[in-house]
């Protein structure tokens, strides 16, 4: 029974966890996407894209 009541409070102090969870997710991600921008194989082609394209943006609408 004590067993027991030593998982409970162990399992009630995992508050920190949930934003590890979260912040290792968002790591995963934004290096997921950074290697498809950024790989010569065709994630460059994308990446050159969207600098081209904010490229044009910024020449034609500057404030």
């Amino acid at each position: 029974m004590i067993d027991m009541k030593v998982y409970f409070v162990l399992l009630k102090n995992e508050k920190g966890q949930s934003i590890l969870e979260y912040a290792l997710l968002l790591i995963f991600i934004v290096g997921i996407v950074t290697t498809t921008l950024y790989t010569t194989q065709g994630g460059g082609v994308v990446y050159m894209s969207i600098k081209n394209a904010f490229g044009l943006i910024k020449k034609y609408f500057t404030f």
